[in-house]
């Protein structure tokens, strides 16, 4: 099970608790949206803020009820914002941190993908902000993408990298 007592319940966000709290607050709908948009997801029972950057993204994870006769797992990780947005097992991904960089390696995967022409069928889909309308698998689209992956390695997953290390010592 993921530990919850270091995020903030989505019901909670709010200015004094966190900054841009409004910015956050939106994310936070964008991410329940998009969950609530996809079949296997009949219901969403909490979600919390696991860390976020306002207008850049955030990791938030939710407890959701699964669609009847679904395979869906009871809780995942969904990362918005400023990029395509995804959702991530709990599995592979035990903390937000790995979520995050789990998206990363799997944005990069279908980045590289469609640099070399490959198809991107069984890959991470990629989404249009606010849809799941699939992004086009165009140089153009992998170029936009790859700059919101090298920013996020640049500049947010090094602040996660102690944390990143404790849990590869654990596995």
């Amino acid at each position: 099970m993921i530990d919850t007592s270091r995020m903030i319940r989505i019901e909670e966000l709010r200015t004094g608790v966190i900054e841009d709290a409004d910015e956050i607050r939106e994310m936070a709908q964008e991410a329940e949206q998009f969950l609530r948009s996809h079949a296997w997801c009949q219901s969403v029972r909490q979600g919390y803020l696991d860390r976020g950057w306002a207008g850049v993204l955030a990791v938030f994870y939710f407890e959701i009820e699964p669609a009847p006769n679904s395979l869906a797992d009871q809780a995942v990780w969904v990362i918005v914002g400023d990029l395509p947005p995804a959702y991530l097992d709990i599995v592979h991904c035990p903390s937000g941190a790995a979520a995050l960089e789990g998206y990363v390696g799997a944005m990069w995967e279908w980045v590289e993908h469609v640099k070399q022409g490959k198809p991107v069928e069984g890959l991470i889909p990629v989404y249009y902000r606010g849809s799941l309308r699939r992004v086009p698998p165009t140089r153009e689209m992998a170029q936009l993408l790859e700059s919101r992956l090298r920013f996020i390695e640049e500049h947010i997953l090094p602040q996660f990298r102690p944390e990143l290390e404790e849990a590869e010592k654990e596995d």
